[in-house]
């Protein structure tokens, strides 16, 4: 969950510590406001430490909330990052669905190719960008676990390089599988949902595409608050799943199909169709085989 109790604070005198976004998630042990949850996440500073902070979408309130918790602390004067501004916002050719977003962060003298969608990659990637230069202006000696490493490696190319080659499955991955394309997501709370359902609506629905959610859910999420991000049209169809017992986490259990199904019908009661699927595969054959499906769907797995 990271913050104050998380186990990265057994560091003793991190080159540096960030905070990349603050939003409702585990309220029942961080607490039931941003606030609250702010606190926790600041919990990783650290005296005499840098503090980065993205401050993409975030309050006032939460941040004063962060920027107290620096003070008490005695870190260095928190580094408030704001998200980098986009080169390019094509879709890409001959209408296609873009795979990179190209970026520009003031002060840095390369164009960032980021192999990732959605708008809080934005924010994520100025963040990772400030923490590199935070640590090449301390010119520490980098090593890695089998030897020292050359300081070039923190020069603008090579950071620039490296930004270009970044994976992460799972957020916002389109998938080819044969039949149609299908973009996976771990959206996992209302904040997330939302970032998923903006990008559905700039990036699938303008080509006059319906919809296909393919979903599971952990039991206890605010399922209606999530599904009010995913749901914009009618012509979605929303086939619900379950998932199996999670190695090593037994208390993470799958919502009930119907359950979910309950809670779409009350967000959006005309949507053109509900389905419960008993897995994964059986939900994207009924995709497959739906007439009014265009070939491209979204999978989303809480």
């Amino acid at each position: 969950m990271g913050g104050r109790e998380d186990a990265t604070n057994v560091l003793m005198q991190p080159a540096a510590c960030a905070i990349s976004s603050i939003d409702m998630d585990h309220e029942k042990f961080l607490g039931p406001t941003r606030e609250d949850i702010a606190s926790h996440k600041a919990g990783i500073f650290q005296t005499g430490c840098p503090a980065l902070v993205a401050v993409s979408g975030m309050s006032e309130s939460v941040k004063r909330v962060i920027g107290d918790c620096a003070h008490a602390v005695c870190t260095k004067p928190v580094v408030w990052v704001e998200p980098a501004e986009v080169v390019d916002e094509s879709t890409g050719q001959r209408g296609e669905i873009a795979q990179a977003q190209r970026l520009r962060v003031q002060g840095f003298s390369q164009e960032l190719h980021i192999p990732l969608l959605g708008d809080y990659q934005r924010s994520n990637a100025a963040l990772a960008l400030a923490v590199l230069l935070e640590l090449r202006n301390q010119k520490l000696q980098l090593r890695s676990c089998e030897q020292l490493l050359d300081a070039s490696l923190l020069d603008d190319g090579t950071i620039a390089a490296g930004m270009a080659t970044t994976r992460w499955p799972g957020r916002l991955e389109w998938l080819e599988l044969g039949t149609g394309r299908v973009l996976l997501d771990g959206a996992h709370n209302p904040h997330a949902a939302a970032a998923l359902g903006r990008y559905v609506d700039d990036a699938v629905r303008p080509r006059g595409l319906p919809v296909s959610w393919v979903i599971a859910m952990s039991a206890g999420k605010d399922d209606k608050a999530i599904l009010q991000e995913l749901l914009h049209s009618d012509k979605d169809a929303l086939y619900a799943v379950s998932f199996s017992t999670v190695e090593g986490m037994p208390w993470v259990q799958a919502q009930a199909q119907h359950d979910l199904l309950s809670s779409a019908r009350s967000c959006r009661p005309q949507l053109r169709r509900f389905q419960a699927c008993p897995d994964l595969r059986t939900a994207l054959q009924a995709v497959q085989t739906d007439p009014a499906a265009l070939p491209d769907c979204t999978c989303c797995e809480q």
